[in-house]
């Protein structure tokens, strides 16, 4: 119900103010919505930085006196690079960098392959979705739980520090026993740099 209503309302005020397809502002508000604050409030913050340095790029690789096709050259080192970015920055950090190169895209192709009314276009599509994502963080911002970070590393220190308690196994059990544990820790470390989990508590099994 939250989240139809943060996109009926993302969908009014871009009608309100007149924004060519008006429907597109809903789009972003099923995108950036998570289940934890902290989560949408980091997605938020790099959807509208993405999206904005994205059109800043786009709009000058545009006005850039040359061949019209050299844009689109431009544009595909720009893509380049920020896919390069996706995967060097962790977590929710690549989610800028992937809509920067994005939103460059939805800017120069239609400018370059149809231009007149195509820059119009793509500034709605801007617009819309800093609408979209403004709304979505707003409406579901103060009803999304914080995210369970305690519980989360209080169960990764759980695992990593438990004692090796129990019978007298022979040492092959024992074996056995240290190299599932060495597994769950491995796990623990990966999800670590992974973004936090929307669960109340973590279970990890062999």
């Amino acid at each position: 119900m939250v989240l139809a209503f943060a996109a009926w309302l993302s969908f009014a005020i871009a009608a309100m103010f007149h924004v060519q397809n008006a429907f597109w502002a809903a789009m972003p508000v099923w995108v950036v919505a998570q289940a934890s604050r902290g989560l949408l409030l980091e997605r938020a913050f790099f959807r509208i930085v993405g999206t904005l340095i994205g059109a800043a790029a786009g709009f000058a690789f545009v006005h850039v006196p040359a061949h019209p096709y050299f844009p689109l050259a431009l544009l595909g080192i720009w893509v380049a690079l920020n896919a390069g970015l996706t995967h060097i920055l962790r977590g929710v950090h690549g989610y800028g960098a992937l809509f920067s190169g994005a939103t460059a895209a939805i800017v120069v192709i239609p400018a370059v392959l149809t231009p007149g009314g195509s820059l119009e276009l793509a500034m709605a599509r801007v617009e819309c979705t800093l609408i979209g994502v403004s709304v979505v963080t707003l409406v579901t911002g103060i009803l999304t739980p914080s995210s369970p970070r305690n519980a989360f590393y209080a169960n990764v220190r759980r695992v990593a520090g438990a004692p090796m308690t129990g019978f007298d196994f022979p040492p092959h059990f024992q074996f056995v026993d240290r190299a599932r544990r060495a597994r769950r820790v491995l796990r623990c470390r990966a999800l670590l740099h992974a973004p936090l989990l929307p669960y109340p508590q973590l279970r990890i099994s062999t």
